[in-house]
């Protein structure tokens, strides 16, 4: 077969894989009504993307994605909620110092409230390919995610570069949004996490 037709199967494939995969989290999300099924369907989709990264053959992607959804259901919306109300208490935290008379424990305060916010922006992007990668508790996972992101800041900032890259691609082309939106972003985060953590699953 000529190379460059196999490029063009090899690069159509793998984009099918991305549009099914993004439909399957969509799906599956709303199975669990948004608010119970987005931190599964977010796992599952992490994992699925995972076991093909590995896999030197094809793999059955609806059958692993709802493999890794019923698997991790209770524990992902455990992790999924403690790091979305740490959020929501930080931006609530925001709020009320901001209308509060300046003075430069408010002030303090206020920056403080910003690096942690950052910090579990940070631990987010970091959290899924780590929980699917590794066996921990929850803490373990939030534990691991923070090491990771101030332990290597090199590894984060390159990770946050191709998240960027990968908005402005969007921004570009508002259309890949509903069709690959979230699982191309997964797949990139997925691939670059993989790439750089130290061992295989433990």
């Amino acid at each position: 077969m000529n190379k460059g037709i196999s490029v063009y199967i090899t690069v159509g494939e793998w984009i099918f894989k991305i549009l099914l995969l993004n439909l399957y989290w969509f799906i599956f999300s709303v199975l669990g009504l948004f608010i119970v099924g987005i931190f599964p369907a977010t796992a599952a989709l992490f994992a699925t993307i995972r076991q093909d990264i590995k896999s030197e053959d094809d793999i059955k992607l609806f059958r692993e994605f709802i493999h890794y959804y019923k698997q991790e259901f209770i524990k992902s919306n455990i992790l999924g909620y403690i790091l979305a109300i740490a959020t929501a208490i930080l931006l609530l935290n925001i709020q009320i110092l901001g209308q509060l008379d300046s003075s430069l424990l408010n002030s303090t305060l206020m920056v403080m409230t910003y690096i942690l916010l950052a910090i579990i922006a940070l631990v987010a992007v970091f959290i899924f390919p780590i929980y699917v990668h590794y066996q921990f508790s929850v803490l373990g996972y939030l534990k691991y995610s923070a090491i990771l992101v101030i332990g290597k800041p090199l590894h984060t900032i390159a990770m946050l570069v191709l998240i960027a890259a990968t908005f402005y691609l969007y921004y570009l082309v508002p259309g890949f949004i509903p069709a690959l939106g979230v699982s191309l972003l997964a797949y990139i985060i997925m691939r670059t996490a993989y790439s750089f953590f130290a061992t295989p699953e433990q």
